[in-house]
């Protein structure tokens, strides 16, 4: 955890709110959504196979759920791509198997330890909110690339092209984010 912090120190810092935030400019943010597979029109069919058992979805679909992780089935379960592997839940999922949430990021661990608060004060207008906890992990998100969850469905499509760009950050240093629910 300290050599992330010395990291920050030896960047381009810029003013933070508190004196227990670390903060940097010019990240590259993204988003990430769920898609609804009512969302795509039902042609070009695609086939695949879940625990031994195969489903047939819109081909524009399967890769919309392979590109952005999970995607939800008109049966009302989601169906996720990971691990060159499909697989099932009752929600979508982040890196360590818990429900994703708005305000849910995927983030580079050596740069921002897991469960940080993340505040990003120009995305308030886009996503409500302007501090995110750092849970997810995604493997095209290195360095200083934030990935934000934005939802479900269309609407959170559009709010995807929204927050991305470059945008100044500030990492709570010393409260991280809520502990997750190990329950689930």
């Amino acid at each position: 955890m300290n050599k992330i912090f010395i990291l920050f120190t030896l960047v381009n810092l810029f003013s933070c709110a508190s004196p227990n935030q670390i903060c940097q400019q010019n990240w590259q943010i993204t988003g990430f959504y769920t898609p609804l597979e009512y969302d795509f029109k039902r042609h070009n069919m695609h086939q695949i196979w879940l625990n031994k058992k195969s489903y047939d979805y819109p081909l524009e679909f399967v890769k919309e759920v392979q590109m952005e992780g999970w995607g939800k089935t008109n049966a009302g379960w989601y169906i996720g791509y990971y691990a060159n592997k499909w697989h099932k839940s009752h929600q979508p999922l982040n890196a360590k198997g818990l429900p994703l949430e708005l305000g849910n990021i995927a983030v580079d661990n050596s740069f921002i330890v897991r469960n940080s608060q993340v505040y990003i004060a120009t995305l308030k207008p886009h996503m409500g909110i302007d501090t995110f906890s750092a849970v997810d992990v995604g493997s095209a998100i290195k360095r200083d690339h934030i990935d934000i969850y934005t939802g479900e469905g269309k609407q959170a499509k559009l709010k995807t092209y929204q927050v991305t760009g470059r945008h100044n950050i500030c990492i709570n240093s010393h409260l991280p984010a809520p502990v997750e629910n190990l329950s689930i």
